[in-house]
């Protein structure tokens, strides 16, 4: 972390890149007829809240296709 006079808060880089993703990508995304979901994360174990529903899916979407022995 770099000399600063702000106030250091967990998260708030992660939030800050999933704002600038969407800025970035949304228009593109949408003129194409796609949905656009930022995945960020930082250093510190934060995961923007989009990550953690996208994850969540994921899960749900492993543990009703994956066959057990």
């Amino acid at each position: 972390m770099g000399l600063t006079t702000e106030e250091f808060t967990v998260g708030k880089v992660a939030l800050k890149a999933a704002s600038s993703k969407v800025a970035k990508h949304e228009r593109a995304c949408s003129e194409n007829q796609h949905a656009f979901i930022p995945f960020a994360f930082d250093t510190c174990d934060f995961l923007a809240p989009d990550v953690v529903t996208i994850l969540k899916r994921v899960q749900r979407v492993m543990h009703s296709n994956v066959v057990s022995p």
